[in-house]
């Protein structure tokens, strides 16, 4: 640098007043420069102090179903160990449950890693909170909730190998299984079902059910299967041995026991991967419905047993229910035998007749009509119906059935006594009158009563009223000869009301008594203010101030009642679906909720604020460590209820790429600090350089004259 502006110098002197002015500002800048250090240098102490007397902590999202908030992740077991046993020392609520279950510092310290299958049966897992499945059971210790469940469940039902701390609670040796286990992303205590199940079963046949059977008969048994104390009874088996010459048709409820597997008489019920079993003190009841053979031979006793195993406890009933076969020889019964139809006037007359074989073959109905003529209808059914043409008279049928096994009928139910009347005389319809029932006065309704008599076979269809204002009301009668019906007139007047009636021979209309008048006086003019009053009463007093609102006058449109009226909408702008509540959004789709709120009231809201809760929908951002809060369905509510779901495949980015962020200790800090102060000095003693060849330069040419 001092050389080039030595070898230009000579050719431009007007340099040495802009290198003046550059010095200048050097200088400046070099105070600038200097500062800097000297905050650097301070950033680097006060780092230096925190890191020494507030160490870094781990952050993690963490849910409320954690036992440890942030797991107790750790590259060895003595890292994972310290975790465990500092949140059970700062955490009141982790104590607590580590207190229930026997967990001492001790057993913690003597724990080593492992890797359990979240599919094992026998295994059971405690969080903070309830989800409602896998024969879950809360608790309260120390004031603290906490809730046990097949550990299937608590992973949401996905087979997986999760990292844990494994020991022994020295504890509870002796009392039941003392093995126990931390996980690692959340810290749950995990134990496992001991070898004390106690599970019963019995058998019995449905209540009410006789113990006669017959071949084609459906045999309903009834099966309690129970869990008899606290532990419950995991992933439980009935096996019902169904008597000789039955087979299995049914079973019910499907809700535990979803799965039968039929081999011969064996049928063994179990349940799906997702259904866990009985929970501590719980019973099921199963009804098993067989079918009795036709091979069943009569007088055979059909008796049978059930047994029942759970993961560690057996049992078989202590009862064998009983049915005995019994199917004599058929007794055929003619049931009935009735008339179908209208009787009266009518010639022709249709016959049911109704048997019940008892497995004998019907052969033939024989109907005696009772006129002196008879009809034989050859039929193997066990209903049949003739017709018959009567004259007017009185007569007595009766039917008589052939089958294999004798003949049955011709008294008791089987006759029917009928009568055929004579033609009836013409038919004819009077219309009686229409009259006013209520109303009176300035009353703008009127009730009327309209009446007609139909005689010799003829019928009313409607009621036409025609109320004199140019408004008509048709009624359906109904099959009755007298209706009610109100009517509201507009204005005050005489009025002349009349009544048509349609009948099956048509019109019928008497202007006479088919047609009233009424008259409605002028209803008098009412206050404004209080509909009560009359116009010209002294207490018709306009008011001062509105009601709702007192700083408003009672005309103003404001002065009313507020409605406010919320709804949600959810787009998929991605997708392009307009309503896509319902839908399945992918991974990366873009999502636009609305909010509508509308007042449609008489009157402002005032004060509203507008909340919407968005916790589920920005729940995937929430650590894998609770397997629970990956539900794939983001649910949200204002006004309405809006449900988007998510794809099985749909990763979770937060929870893949890192569960908490890094740990950035004092040596990394320290190595940041001190390259930031190493790049500072450097341009600082650099602008210094800089300063310096400047004051060499002007001194040389200047004599130091300049300043």
């Amino acid at each position: 640098m001092f050389k080039k502006l030595v070898t230009h110098l000579p050719y431009s002197p007007g340099l040495l007043n802009q290198v003046g002015f550059y010095a200048k500002r050097l200088k400046q800048e070099e105070f600038t420069r200097r500062m800097g250090l000297i905050f650097a240098v301070l950033a680097l102490l006060l780092n230096i102090n925190l890191s020494l007397f507030a160490p870094e902590a781990s952050v993690l999202a963490s849910p409320g179903n954690d036992v440890i908030t942030g797991g107790i992740r750790g590259n060895d077991a003595a890292t994972m160990q310290d975790k465990a046993i500092n949140a059970m020392r700062s955490s009141a609520y982790t104590a607590a449950i580590f207190d229930y279950y026997g967990i001492t510092e001790d057993d913690i310290r003597k724990t080593s890693v492992n890797y359990l299958d979240t599919s094992d049966p026998s295994l059971r897992s405690v969080g903070r909170q309830s989800f409602g499945r896998g024969a879950e059971q809360c608790r309260v210790h120390n004031g603290y909730s906490f809730c046990e469940r097949n550990m299937y469940a608590a992973y949401s039902y996905r087979k997986l190998s999760v990292k844990v701390l494994s020991g022994v609670r020295h504890g509870k040796i002796g009392s039941s299984d003392p093995w126990f286990s931390l996980a690692e992303a959340c810290g749950n205590v995990i134990v496992r079902i001991g070898k004390d199940e106690d599970i019963s079963v019995s058998k019995a046949l449905s209540p009410g059910q006789g113990q006669t059977v017959k071949a084609g008969d459906t045999v309903d048994f009834r099966i309690k299967v129970k869990a008899n104390n606290a532990n419950g009874a995991a992933f439980p088996t009935v096996v019902d041995k169904l008597p000789e010459h039955t087979s299995y048709v049914d079973h019910s409820p499907k809700d535990m026991f979803d799965k039968a597997e039929v081999n011969g008489q064996e049928v063994r019920l179990t349940g799906s991967r997702g259904l866990y079993g009985l929970g501590p003190n719980e019973e099921r009841v199963i009804s098993i419905k067989a079918k009795v053979l036709a091979s069943a031979p009569n007088g055979a006793k059909l008796c049978n047993y059930v047994s029942a195993t759970s993961l560690a406890d057996s049992a078989i009933s202590n009862s064998q229910p009983c049915v005995t076969v019994h199917d004599p020889d058929p007794v055929p019964l003619c049931q009935s035998l009735r008339m179908l139809g209208s009787g009266g006037t009518n010639k022709v007359r249709t016959f049911e007749a109704k048997v019940k074989p008892d497995g004998a073959k019907i052969e033939a109905y024989v109907f005696d009509f009772g006129d002196g003529n008879s009809q034989t209808i050859n039929s193997d059914e066990a209903t049949v119906s003739v017709n018959h043409t009567y004259n007017p008279g009185t007569y007595t049928a009766k039917v008589l059935a052939r089958t294999n096994h004798g003949s049955v009928g011709n008294s008791g139910s089987c006759l029917v006594t009928l009568e055929v009347q004579p033609p009836a005389p013409a038919p004819a319809v009077v219309c009686d009158y229409i009259k006013l029932l209520a109303g009176s006065g300035d009353e703008l309704s009127r009730t009327f009563e309209a009446s007609a008599t139909p005689e010799n076979g003829a019928s009313i269809k409607t009621f036409k009223v025609n109320f004199g204002d140019d408004s008509n009301e048709t009624i359906a009668t109904n099959s009755t000869n007298k209706i009610e019906l109100t009517h509201e007139y507009d204005v005050a007047g005489e009025y002349t009301v009349r009544l048509t009636v349609d009948t099956s021979l048509g019109d019928v209309t008497n202007n006479t008594s088919c047609k009233t008048k009424i008259a409605i006086d002028q209803k008098p003019e009412l206050c404004p203010y209080d509909p009560t009053l009359p116009k010209d009463s002294s207490d018709c007093v306009k008011p001062q101030a509105c009601e709702t609102n007192p700083a408003l006058d009672p005309d103003d449109p404001d002065c009313g009642t507020p409605n406010v009226f919320k709804l949600k909408k959810v787009e998929n702008v991605t997708q392009n679906i307009p309503d896509a509540h319902g839908t399945v959004a992918n991974a990366g789709d873009t999502l636009r909720f609305t909010l509508v709120t509308e007042n449609d009231g008489s009157a402002t809201q005032r004060d509203f604020v507008i909340r919407d809760d968005l916790a589920d929908v920005l729940q995937y951002a929430v650590s894998a460590s609770d397997p629970l809060a990956y539900d794939l369905r983001m649910e949200n509510a204002y006004g309405n209820n809006v449900t988007v779901d998510l794809p099985e495949s749909i990763p979770k980015l937060v929870e893949g790429i890192t569960t908490s962020l890094p740990n950035t200790g004092p040596g990394l800090n320290a190595f940041v600090s001190t390259m930031f102060i190493g790049v500072v000095t450097f341009f600082y003693f650099r602008n210094r350089l800089i300063a310096k060849e400047l004051r060499m330069i002007r001194n040389e040419f200047t004599g130091g004259a300049l300043s």
